[in-house]
């Protein structure tokens, strides 16, 4: 009887894979040295690189970078090898006429490199500026408004009230900050006030 060998799978080809890796990926992925040197700069995103990697690799950040800027990469990479553990920044770069805010983790990659991967945040940075400037809009017109205007946690406690508190009311705007409001109104009023406020998914009946 002969044995019948079964046929041999082509194995896959490493390099092909690790190229598809790579094409998948978004961040920027580089290798540096304790000079600041670019060793590597993986194919991932170059839509996201400062230069072209042929323009990067062998030069150094402040062969790329105005000093200051090259100076402060070069301290997380230090800080990087010399604590070996991962070191965190955030950074904004010109990228094709735009600012690209970037979040990088720096880890040690032997004794004298790093990997460096960062990661495009433009649009969280973005969102996050927009949420400030709305929060500072709506405090701005609450603090010059002459009307009374108080913040209510889900429970009743006062979280905010507008600097009108005092001239209307007479008590500072600080005065009962974190107290719950259901305190403050009379007794007799408290149960109509609970369940106004109830009717609205707010307040609960403080204790004691």
């Amino acid at each position: 009887m002969r044995a019948v060998t079964p046929p041999v799978r082509p194995q896959p080809d490493a390099a092909a894979e690790l190229e598809a890796l790579f094409a998948a990926m978004s961040d920027v992925i580089l290798v540096l040295d304790v000079a600041g040197r670019y060793v590597k700069v993986a194919p991932t995103n170059s839509a996201l690189l400062y230069r072209p990697a042929a323009e990067l690799v062998g030069r150094t950040l402040h062969d790329v970078f105005e000093p200051a800027l090259a100076e402060a990469f070069l301290r997380h990479i230090r800080t990087a090898l010399e604590r070996r553990e991962t070191v965190h920044a955030e950074y904004a770069l010109p990228i094709g006429g735009h600012e690209v805010w970037f979040a990088a983790a720096i880890s040690p990659l032997g004794p004298d490199r790093v990997v460096w991967v960062a990661r495009d945040v433009t649009e969280r940075r973005r969102a996050a500026e927009a949420l400030r400037a709305s929060e500072q809009r709506f405090r701005q017109l609450v603090e010059h408004s002459s009307d009374v205007i108080t913040l209510l946690g889900p429970d009743g406690t006062v979280l905010y009230a507008s600097q009108s508190t005092q001239p209307v009311l007479g008590y500072r705007s600080t005065e009962n900050v974190g107290r719950n409001v259901f305190e403050l109104i009379h007794p007799d009023d408290r149960a109509a006030a609970l369940e106004l406020f109830g009717e609205r998914g707010v307040g609960s009946k403080p204790s004691g």
